[in-house]
């Protein structure tokens, strides 16, 4: 392949990358900037991606290096791809030089996530890396938020947020805590910026009642959050964490991999002005609901001329709003801003 051909080829991979929805892009973007650092001048790695049969996207980060895919679904059309089970699998001891596991181990049952852990340590010669939203105050709020934002939208949950909840989130501290017993050396690394990743799952639910102009806006969107956002996703508070455990005891700079260290306060701000951009389409909803409401307790606060009944229906008519789903959804997105400001600082108004 020629010079220009081989450019043309990365220009029509790059731009396959940009086009994933954003939280594919940055969680794998941020395991496939660690396995880079780990490169250092070696050739072609061997790489398991374990439960990323769907679409193997991994594929896509990863073109010059020996991949293969294992999920429990059948899937078609993925190069390397092998079905089995996470539980049991079907290589030999160091099979590979890395194992990866992205956004999977979350629906690992709970009783199921030890057998789980070793397997891909098993069957991993150098070490894992281990990318999932894990248990926290501020991560289990988001995902109720986009849940309730999903069911407004869609009017039912979103089935994989559900099973999060069903399963409950892992633990970070105990993950960690395997991997150094067996004598790994672990670093954690955050991604997906939290105030970034509520905006954008607002948006990426909504893309489905978009149509024409709008549906090509919100693309162009995405791709231009993953290729201009991305450096600003990696830092605290984040939607997930990518663990890192190494067989060999070398110290590696996975700190280029973090978002910079002037990353401002002020995107807080900005962040949630953008959560509140992608829930738009509710936005005269909630304005109607807010001036209904104000209308209601003006009329309320009037001198006991009003009669008691005309009272009762006016609070009724009050109750009713406040118990509608829409409400409860603005409710809870306020309740989700207080309790980020209240623990990472005033930039979050």
């Amino acid at each position: 392949m020629g010079e220009s051909e081989n450019r043309r080829s990365a220009t029509e991979l790059f731009k396959k990358q940009l086009s994933l929805p954003f939280d594919q892009y940055q969680r794998y973007k941020v395991v496939t900037d660690a396995l880079d650092i780990l490169r250092e001048d070696s050739g072609p790695f061997r790489v398991l991606d374990v439960g990323g049969g769907e679409e193997g996207i991994i594929l896509r980060f990863l073109p010059d290096d020996s991949v293969e895919v294992l999920d429990q679904i059948e899937v078609e059309d993925v190069p390397g791809f092998r079905r089995g089970d996470a539980a049991a699998l079907p290589y030999e001891d160091g099979a590979f030089d890395y194992v990866t596991s992205v956004d999977v181990y979350e629906h690992v049952k709970r009783e199921e996530r030890r057998k789980y852990l070793s397997e891909l340590r098993r069957v991993a010669r150098k070490g894992v890396l281990l990318a999932a939203p894990f248990d926290s105050e501020e991560v289990r709020g988001a995902e109720r938020f986009a849940n309730e934002f999903h069911r407004a939208v869609h009017l039912q949950v979103n089935v994989w947020l559900k099973e999060h909840a069903e399963n409950g989130l892992p633990d970070l501290a105990e993950t960690r805590t395997y991997f150094e017993g067996e004598g790994d050396r672990v670093s954690v690394l955050p991604n997906g910026y939290l105030p970034h990743w509520i905006a954008m799952i607002s948006l990426t639910f909504y893309r489905a009642h978009l149509t024409g102009e709008m549906q090509s806006m919100a693309e162009r969107l995405n791709a231009f959050y993953n290729e201009f956002m991305y450096r600003y996703d990696n830092a605290e508070p984040s939607y997930r964490h990518l663990l890192v455990a190494l067989k060999e005891d070398k110290d590696v700079g996975f700190e280029r991999i973090t978002s910079p260290a002037d990353h401002p306060n002020a995107t807080l701000s900005s962040a949630f002005f953008s959560t509140f951009s992608a829930t738009l389409p509710l936005a005269a909803q909630l304005k109607k609901k807010d001036a209904q409401i104000k209308d209601l307790f003006e009329r309320l606060a009037r001198p006991a001329a009003s009669a008691n009944w005309e009272n009762a229906s006016l609070r009724a008519e009050l109750d009713a709003i406040k118990n509608s789903r829409i409400w409860r959804l603005l409710d809870k997105t306020r309740r989700l801003r207080l309790a980020l400001k209240g623990r990472f600082g005033k930039g979050i108004d």
